[in-house]
């Protein structure tokens, strides 16, 4: 699993893979020093205020291998981020932060410092199960369970782009949401994961949303626009899962119908 207060950790052990084996290379100085160049152009282009912050909150690292220049840059986004949330008192933060940085009060006590280095216990988990009563742990929260890369927002832009396509352009925007949202939730639930009848073995394979799904032939029900129905899977699901399979069926087919009813609007309008 990737995290953002490892990103600055994971940058500076590339920078020092190439710097032991660039010199076993048969590369000239000049072609090794361009390279190196290029890593720590590189590192300085991906990190931003946001990773050195990370790095602060983490009290496995707490400014390890940060530079003076970079950790400024960590403490001020803290103190931004601070005053941007309604409910936590940035002066708190920042008495908290002084505090969690020099290891006193509350921070220099045993059993803190203990939990703050244990390998069993994340960051996130530290600052949520035993700083439970300090502002900055709201902050840090907030910082910590950031996404480490933008990979899941691309992936979504990607099926946005499937579904608002160019012959189903009347999609509004709140629509087109709901429908992306519905379409990644379907894609969590795998066939190993849905209980099915062992005594049934027909199946055929259906289109779910934008993937390809093996269920049985009797249970397929397309909707209106061509995406199948949630109903789809195995009836022998629980009744938890059979109420969220409705829901998700009752927000495809309304989606539909407001379609059909924006298209019969526009359709008078022009008669």
């Amino acid at each position: 699993e990737c995290r953002i207060n490892e990103v600055t950790e994971a940058l500076i052990e590339i920078e020092k893979v190439f710097n032991k084996e660039l010199p076993l290379s048969d590369l000239s100085s000049s072609e090794q020093d361009k390279i190196l160049e290029a890593v720590q152009a590189r590192r300085k282009m991906c990190l931003k205020p946001i990773h050195f912050s990370a790095n602060i909150l983490d009290p496995k690292l707490k400014c390890k291998h940060l530079s003076a220049g970079e950790i400024i840059q960590g403490l001020q986004y803290i103190h931004s981020l601070a005053r941007h949330l309604s409910n936590v008192d940035e002066n708190k933060v920042l008495e908290n932060l002084a505090d969690f940085r020099s290891n006193s009060g509350f921070w220099e006590m045993q059993f803190v410092q203990d939990s703050a280095i244990n390998p069993n216990i994340s960051p996130i988990t530290f600052w949520k199960g035993i700083c439970t009563e300090f502002p900055l742990r709201f902050v840090a929260e907030a910082v910590l369970t950031m996404p480490a890369t933008s990979a899941a927002t691309e992936r979504s832009f990607s099926s946005y782009g499937n579904i608002h396509t160019k012959k189903r352009n009347r999609l509004s925007v709140k629509r087109a949401g709901m429908l992306t949202y519905v379409n990644h939730n379907l894609k969590l639930f795998t066939n190993d994961e849905l209980p099915r009848d062992p005594t049934d073995t027909s199946e055929s394979t259906v289109t779910l949303g934008l993937e390809e799904k093996t269920m049985a032939t009797n249970q397929s029900e397309p909707g209106f626009s061509g995406w199948y129905s949630p109903r789809c899977v195995d009836q022998s699901s629980s009744s938890e899962d059979s109420e969220l399979y409705e829901e998700m069926d009752a927000v495809l087919y309304a989606s539909d119908e407001l379609e059909d009813e924006d298209d019969v609007d526009k359709d008078e309008d022009i008669d």
